[in-house]
């Protein structure tokens, strides 16, 4: 509809609107998945930094553990 509605010497004809629906639903597949690879990016973020934090952390002293 907005193929048409820029210029009246424009005319929407099967091939263009096939390849544009095509292409459509390619970048639906995209925009559906950002969202989770985002979540999952910054969740690997924290898990990464919540293990330096626990490798840098001081031993403990062998006085101070019980068994």
């Amino acid at each position: 509809l907005c193929y048409v509605m820029i210029s009246d010497s424009h005319y929407l004809d099967p091939k263009t609107a096939f390849v544009a629906i095509s292409l459509f639903d390619i970048l639906r597949y995209a925009i559906n998945f950002a969202p989770m690879i985002v979540t999952e990016l910054l969740k690997a973020f924290i898990s990464i930094r919540r293990i330096g934090r626990f490798l840098c952390h001081d031993d403990l002293e062998k006085g101070n553990v019980s068994h």
